[in-house]
């Protein structure tokens, strides 16, 4: 026995001499370029108070983080080919590191965790009242009715107990998109069709008020699918008016050198009714129609602003366009006049002829903004009342969302 008390006792004496274990040194263990800036990984967690990154002696980034962490994001462009020194500043020292030359952007793990039933109080979500097969496009009224813009050429509404209250089905085509007005009195259905009819009904029994055939704006489709005949892609109801943009798209081929390309001309307008009677106010362009597609009008809760942008039409650059779809507009939402447009450059270098923007674009409520998103990843904010003011875009700032990379060639 006691010979056990003094092998104990030695170990003791022995630890106590030598002191505890020393303290894991922490260290950048990875410096991963991403599409949105640069991940971080250290080899333990660490609190860190600020981080910085220099391009040689210049500094170009620093934010302050103040928090426990072993991986994290650093939000920055950064140059193909280039090296950066990144210095962490923990609270007992600071990490330096000099990353090798950056390619292309790679994928970087911020956090996993294991996915598996849940455990302690947690509630487990489930569709308890009802439920239905949804093909294209929903809306819910202030009163809890909901509108369904069905692929199977039907607008149904339903009330919130999932009954339903009205269908109406459509000649030929299918619905596209569904609105009701602010009040909820009115429900707003788009079709693609030959005719490309936008409706306007009772919401609570059905009736149809008036209907307008777009057709006689973008005119009619030698082609069966629906996908190519003019349709309603989307409708927005403010106060006493309903906005609604309009879009034919057919397929056709361009030479380039010595081959054939495969393209889709656009044709389209913005249209603005009466809400109740539908009476057309106007219509953007006054005359003709645009040469790129309008996905999508934002307009603000007062009715003086209206945007959208263009979609398609380009064939990648190489078709001219009256209307590039690389633009955002601004009108006046009253009068339909153009207040201004900004054209959003290609960034070639990455392999883009061209861009768009189409569904990508918003005005706030209030009307003191406008934003849009580019589709190879940039974000652009703007100015409302200073743009006005000075009839041309005032811009905020611009950002790169995510940095395109290439997947057999192809920027995506």
């Amino acid at each position: 026995m006691s010979f056990i008390i003094k092998i104990i006792f030695i170990s003791f004496f022995i630890f106590f001499l030598c002191g505890c274990p020393a303290k894991e040194k922490i260290v950048i263990e990875k410096i991963v370029p991403t599409r949105m800036g640069v991940g971080i990984k250290l080899s333990g967690p660490a609190t860190i108070e600020s981080i910085c990154v220099k391009d040689g002696n210049r500094l170009i980034f620093q934010e302050n983080i103040d928090q426990k962490l072993d991986t994290f994001l650093v939000d920055f462009t950064w140059e193909k080919g280039k090296s950066y020194i990144f210095e962490v500043k923990s609270a007992n020292k600071t990490l330096i590191s000099l990353s090798s030359p950056f390619d292309m952007p790679l994928a970087f793990e911020v956090a996993k965790d294991s996915l598996g039933k849940p455990r302690g109080e947690v509630d487990v979500a489930k569709i308890n009242e009802w439920s239905k097969k949804l093909y294209e496009d929903v809306d819910v009224s202030a009163s809890g009715k909901i509108g369904v813009a069905g692929f199977d050429q039907t607008v149904r509404v339903y009330d919130k107990r999932g009954r339903l209250i009205w269908k109406h089905k459509i000649p030929t085509g299918v619905a596209g998109c569904v609105k009701f007005s602010s009040t909820g009195d009115y429900l707003f259905a788009g079709e693609a069709s030959p005719d490309g009819n936008l409706y306007c009904f009772c919401a609570k029994t059905g009736k149809l008020y008036w209907k307008y055939g777009a057709v006689k704006d973008v005119g009619a489709s030698n082609e069966t699918y629906y996908g190519h005949q003019p349709r309603i892609c989307s409708i927005v109801c403010v106060g006493e008016r309903v906005y609604a943009s309009v879009v034919k798209t057919r397929e056709d081929y361009i030479t380039v050198g010595s081959r054939k390309v495969k393209c889709w001309p656009k044709k389209g307008i913005v249209c603005t009714f009466d809400l109740k009677t539908g009476k057309l106010l106007w219509k953007f362009p006054a005359k003709g129609v645009m040469d790129t597609a309008p996905l999508k009008v934002s307009v603000d809760a007062n009715g003086k602003y209206l945007s959208f942008g263009g979609w398609g039409g380009s064939a990648n650059g190489r078709i001219a366009q009256k209307y590039p779809e690389n633009t955002l507009y601004l009108l006046n939402a009253v009068s339909g006049a153009l207040i201004w447009s900004y054209s959003i450059p290609s960034v070639e270098k990455q392999g883009f002829q061209s861009v768009s923007i189409g569904s990508s674009c918003h005005i706030s409520p209030n009307g003191k903004y406008a934003a849009c998103c580019s589709s190879d990843g940039r974000f652009f904010l703007f100015d409302m009342a200073k743009s006005v003011e000075q009839k041309k875009p005032h811009l905020i700032y611009k950002k790169a969302i995510s940095t395109p990379i290439k997947v057999s060639g192809i920027p995506v």
